[in-house]
């Protein structure tokens, strides 16, 4: 939340989208959790420090029937947000500007509330404002969403921040702030012994790490006024203080209770109690931001497999499948991204599901649609065992972020059809974004050919006037169809 005629009103935050903010992907952390989470479809979010609202106006496309109000302080923010909500027609969101402390029980009752990039860049008294809005305008069954910088990984991207800030005219205005303080902290840092410190190590790769950040950015994590890290162990206590508790990381894979053997192992130093373990986690990993889920202090939460939860939940890869070539001694493998190495999978059941997923339209399955596959695997105890062995080996894949679940099924067009029409928002986006956000809320990039057949996708032209058009052949815009169909961005 920025103040009246601050930094955010003279440049405004960027135009983007939080995946792990998504109430699809929030809901089906809560199930792994054991956690009943609210239905996704028809849901009421609450986003706090929503800026421009861009975050909601995307959820609004993958969410049509949800309510989401997004609230801010800067009114320059949501009026640019108020007019993009207009001209894409919908009419599912509603932004207002205004303080946390307004937030009260006019606002109604909210089954997700969101608080991204908030809670560290305030004062103390608005920490606590956030946190009241969370307690009361939560459903009793609801799940809210908390990001914050943590100690002890901050206690060095701190030195990176004071350093800025030494050399930012408070009086220049905010983009000369960013320059002046980029370029002089850069050249200080080349100033440093090259001695190999850790020291100098550390500031030359944040530095790098600034280069290609706007300065929405810079400004906002680095020469706000506010930017408070704190360690897990204090902020599960504001929580507690206010009848709130932390569930999971909305990153289900890294949570302590999911983490491999020997990693656990080490975690045991901390005793049973889960919030020690959970700031050891982040001491082993010099952690310096988490994303936490939060509900009412009064549920349990077993944080355990429960197969009745995690059966109904749909799952998309997270890499990409490459089957192996050789029949005799076949080792399939994944890999996360282009020019990322390969790895092997050995698990003969996380390889039939991610060779399944692939293969499936839209590159997206209900869990329990895979429980034929365990039918010709040698079960010591026979079928029953199946919606449990599946269940847990979802849980685990999900712990090795090999795909991401969601609570209710991303709707698109899984094959174009003869008037192919792009997700209008995604259309939108495509105008003045690299990527787009497609249905599963994640960043879809759009290059060359595909981008130009896209941006013509407005659901009137057959393929054959596309391809005249475009002046393609018509194979090769099948081609592109079909790539866009993949990527998510269609409509059916």
């Amino acid at each position: 939340m920025s103040e009246p005629g601050g930094l955010y009103d003279e440049i405004l935050y960027g135009d983007l989208t939080f995946f792990y903010t998504h109430p699809n992907h929030l809901a089906a952390v809560a199930a792994l959790c054991g956690l009943a989470p609210p239905p996704v479809a028809g849901c009421r979010v609450l986003e706090l420090g929503c800026g421009t609202g861009f975050n909601l106006l995307a959820m609004s496309h993958s969410l049509s029937n949800a309510r989401l109000v997004g609230v801010d302080l800067s009114a320059k923010q949501i009026q640019h947000g108020t007019e993009a909500v207009a001209a894409l027609g919908v009419t599912n969101v509603d932004l207002r500007a205004g303080r946390l402390e307004e937030v009260d029980a006019t606002f109604g009752e909210f089954d997700f509330i969101i608080a991204h990039g908030v809670f560290s860049w305030v004062p103390a008294d608005v920490q606590q404002a956030l946190l009241r809005v969370v307690r009361d305008r939560l459903a009793p069954q609801g799940i809210a969403f908390v990001s914050y910088n943590t100690l002890p990984g901050w206690s060095t991207r701190g030195t990176f921040r004071d350093l800025l800030l030494l050399f930012a005219p408070a009086d220049a205005p905010p983009a000369e702030r960013v320059r002046r303080a980029k370029e002089a902290a850069g050249q200080f840092i080349a100033s440093l012994p090259a001695d190999g410190t850790h020291y100098a190590d550390t500031l030359q790769a944040d530095l790098a790490a600034l280069a290609d950040q706007p300065d929405y950015y810079v400004l906002a994590e680095h020469l706000a006024s506010f930017n408070r890290p704190l360690y897990f162990t204090d902020f599960a206590a504001l929580l507690a203080d206010h009848g709130l508790q932390h569930v999971s990381d909305s990153e289900y894979y890294k949570n302590s209770f999911v983490q491999p053997g020997e990693e656990r192992a080490a975690l045991t130093a901390a005793g049973k109690d889960f919030v020690r373990v959970e700031q050891l986690l982040d001491f082993r990993q010099q952690r310096d931001f988490r994303q936490s889920l939060i509900c009412h202090a009064s549920r349990s939460v077993p944080r355990a497999v429960d197969p009745a939860l995690v059966l109904p939940l749909w799952l998309h890869p997270r890499v990409k499948f490459e089957p192996s070539a050789d029949a005799d001694a076949p080792l399939d493998t994944v890999r996360r991204g282009e020019g990322e190495p390969a790895f092997p999978v050995h698990d003969p059941l996380f390889r039939r599901i991610l060779q399944r997923v692939h293969a499936a339209p839209g590159r997206k399955l209900r869990v329990e649609a895979f429980l034929p596959d365990l039918a010709d695997l040698d079960l010591p105890f026979g079928l029953a065992i199946a919606p449990s062995l599946l269940a847990s080996a979802v849980s685990q894949g999900a712990a090795a972020d090999l795909w991401t679940l969601f609570a209710a099924e991303p709707s698109f067009a899984t094959a174009p059809g003869e008037r192919p029409r792009a997700c209008p928002f995604a259309r939108r986006e495509a105008t003045v974004n690299p990527g787009v956000t497609n249905r599963f809320h994640l960043m879809s990039k759009l290059t060359g050919r595909d981008r130009d057949v896209f941006l013509r996708l407005d659901g009137r032209s057959t393929r054959d006037e596309l391809a005249e058009s475009l002046g393609l052949g018509r194979a090769e815009l099948d081609q592109c169809l079909a790539r866009l169909a993949t990527a998510a961005v269609l409509e059916g």
